[in-house]
């Protein structure tokens, strides 16, 4: 990163980067902000920020500690760092959450620098034990095509990091256009809000054993990319992952299911480390049967075995 030293008094003595993460701290942030709208401003010229985060960067955190989740967080930043132009510059602006500051960059150089920052992100694994591949939601705001002042800018990209998650996560979103979000708004959420029904089931798998979880929803939108969410949390954690996709009887499926505990989203927090186990991914009540059953075979094989019966029914509260 090669972002100005800010003179003392410019900068008031803050700190200039985040001790976690090596980013630039977010006090230096604003300093840096404010001077490009400035300069902007005097000279007619144009600049971009981006707001981004790590996607399920709190599964990263329960299933592999705290500690780990600070190495994640310091390997983004140096790819990152490694993927941007001179003039660049990476701030940590809370938790899991990053701007990237790039001066004299309109709307394409922006985006050309945030779809390489993304892709560069989520392409390769970050090295430990086990090698983790995580991916980044990100949202460019631009100066002064989507407003004339910092904070303005912020709540720009803020919106469209969010929209970026409403669009699959690990993608970037240069613009506010709903492509479908709209229309879709409710089953995306709902879908949403099963995801985070399982992370807290797994939570809860790692920490007391065998359970099983129903999460419904009608098909459509967000159908897929719940189940391909839930797989990736899973794998995230260190569990193997079978879909199942057939033939059976719903009220089979829960007699099957009745050895197994039952368990909901507020269970205990997870031990840290790595987890051993296998989690059943029923999809549709036609499927719930056989799944319930290969659960049940290998839970006198696996310390910890999980059930997901996705299917129509009220959400999981």
């Amino acid at each position: 990163m090669t972002a100005p030293e800010p003179s003392p008094d410019a900068f008031g003595g803050g700190v200039l980067t985040d001790a976690v993460t090596g980013a630039f701290s977010r006090a230096f942030f604003e300093v840096r902000l404010s001077e490009e709208v400035n300069r902007a401003d005097r000279s007619g010229g144009e600049f971009s920020l981006c707001l981004f985060d790590v996607d399920h960067f709190k599964s990263v955190n329960d299933a592999f500690g705290h500690l780990r989740g600070d190495e994640v967080l310091r390997q983004v930043v140096e790819r990152i760092s490694d993927l941007l132009r001179g003039s660049d510059a990476v701030f940590r602006y809370g938790g899991d959450e990053f701007v990237l500051l790039l001066p004299d960059a309109g709307p394409v150089q922006a985006a050309e620098v945030a779809l390489r920052v993304v892709d560069g992100v989520g392409r390769v694994s970050f090295a430990g034990n086990p090698p983790l591949q995580v991916t980044i939601s990100l949202g460019v705001a631009c100066f002064p095509a989507d407003a004339d002042d910092g904070a303005g800018l912020l709540a720009v990209a803020d919106r469209r990091s969010y929209l970026a998650k409403r669009r699959g996560r690990g993608c970037v979103a240069v613009d506010d256009a709903a492509s479908g979000v709209v229309a879709a708004a409710p089953r995306l959420l709902e879908r949403d809000a099963a995801i985070t029904s399982v992370q807290g089931f797994l939570a809860g798998l790692t920490a007391a054993g065998p359970g099983w979880l129903q999460v419904g929803g009608q098909r459509g939108v967000g159908h897929s990319r719940f189940l391909d969410e839930t797989a990736k949390i899973a794998k995230l954690q260190g569990f193997e992952v079978w879909l199942v996709d057939g033939q059976g009887a719903q009220a089979a499926a829960l007699d099957a299911v009745a050895g197994l505990t039952s368990r909901r989203s507020d269970s205990p927090e997870p031990r840290q480390g790595a987890v051993t186990g296998l989690l059943v991914i029923a999809d549709g009540e036609g499927s719930w049967s056989a799944a319930a059953r290969l659960a049940r075979e290998r839970q006198s094989v696996d310390t910890t075995v999980g059930l997901v019966l996705a299917g129509p029914g009220p959400m999981p509260r």
